[in-house]
C-alpha cells in the first residue's frame, strides 16, 4: 500500500504567508491580575485554552505574550514536561487585535 506525502513546506518555498483571523469567544479572569483564559475561533476553528499574560524579562522591559493549549507529558527521562497542542504564528498586529478584544470582553463583564 502506497501513502501519498504532503509537501509541508510547500507554501513556505512558494513565499506564501497564511493569514490567521482570531476572533475571541470567551474570555475567564483568574486569580493572578496579569493572566487571563480565553477561547478563540481561529480561521473558524474554535480552540479552548488559551492564555494571555504579562510579563516582565530579565532587562526590565514589560510585554504580553499569547500562550497556547498544553497538554501534559513526559520526556525521555520520565520527567513531566508540557507540549503545546495547537500553535500559528503570532505577529504585533494580531496579538494586538486579541489583547483589544479580550479587553472588550473584560469591560462588558464589569
Amino acid at each position: 500500500m502506497a501513502f501519498k506525502t504532503a509537501d509541508t513546506n510547500k507554501n513556505e518555498q512558494q513565499g506564501e504567508k497564511i493569514a490567521y483571523t482570531v476572533e475571541v469567544t470567551r474570555v475567564t479572569l483568574t486569580e493572578n491580575e496579569h493572566r487571563v483564559l480565553f477561547d478563540a475561533k481561529v480561521n473558524g476553528v474554535s480552540i479552548s485554552g488559551f492564555g494571555f499574560c504579562e510579563y516582565t524579562n530579565q532587562q526590565g522591559e514589560q510585554g504580553t505574550m499569547v500562550q497556547f493549549p498544553q497538554r501534559k507529558g513526559k520526556d525521555s527521562t520520565g520527567a513531566a514536561k508540557y507540549y503545546n497542542i495547537v500553535w500559528f504564528p503570532v505577529s504585533r498586529e494580531l496579538k494586538a487585535d486579541i489583547e483589544k478584544q479580550i479587553c472588550k470582553f473584560i469591560d462588558e463583564m464589569s
